[in-house]
């Protein structure tokens, strides 16, 4: 495997890195140095999207044609990289009260690993990859549901979620399954797409679609 392929996903390396540094800096620094945890998180990440969208606007794929990266894709990440950074800065008198203020660092943590999901599933043109992007937004979302742990609420919310996730990873992994057996062996969008729009499409194959689509409308 030629491991030079992941220095492609530089949107990708960029979040884990951040994350790399919330997660240190919350873990070995001290009370009085993490009163800027917020204001570094948000300061980095505001970097990150000015650093993703200078990048060269070149179309690449790497794995395969599984990641692909391009106009569009550098496109939607910015914008996620604009709505999560809102966020930041909409949730810091929350994060920084007497109630969340020692699990602060596990917020910011838990946004980036999502964010990171989200990036897979922008750049991928594989079920597999769009999967593992999908399930890497959805655990920590999870989490997030459940992070109020002193009030019931949160707790029910956070049961509803996973129910329904798992209810609808379910549905979604069984219509792959199908669509793989009656594509032509193949879960790359495009030929599935071609399998699709060739006319031969076969019944069994749109009920398999269906059950991707409501997999999907699910976890949406």
């Amino acid at each position: 495997m030629d491991y030079s392929q992941f220095g492609a996903m530089v949107p990708e390396l960029i979040v884990l890195g951040i994350f790399l540094v919330v997660f240190l800096f919350d873990t070995f620094s001290g009370e009085g140095a993490k009163k800027i945890l917020t204001p570094l998180t948000a300061i980095l990440f505001l970097l990150s999207t000015v650093a993703i969208w200078i990048l060269p606007s070149t179309s690449y794929e790497v794995f395969g044609g599984m990641y692909v990266n391009d106009t569009a894709c550098k496109a939607m990440k910015c914008i996620l990289n604009v709505g999560v950074f809102i966020v930041i800065l909409q949730s810091a008198p929350w994060v920084n009260s007497d109630e969340q203020v020692m699990r602060r660092g596990e917020f910011f943590e838990l946004m980036l690993v999502t964010l990171f999901g989200m990036y897979l599933m922008i750049s991928a043109r594989h079920f597999l990859l769009f999967i593992i992007g999908l399930e890497s937004a959805s655990l920590p979302l999870a989490a997030m549901v459940a992070f109020n742990k002193n009030r019931y609420e949160s707790h029910e919310a956070a049961i509803k979620y996973i129910l329904t996730a798992v209810f609808s990873s379910g549905i979604l992994l069984a219509g792959l399954s199908f669509v793989y057996a009656f594509s032509g062996g193949s879960l790359y969008f495009s030929d599935i797409a071609a399998q699709i729009w060739s006319g031969s499409m076969s019944a069994l194959l749109i009920v398999a679609i269906s059950f991707v689509l409501a997999g999907i409308g699910f976890k949406l």
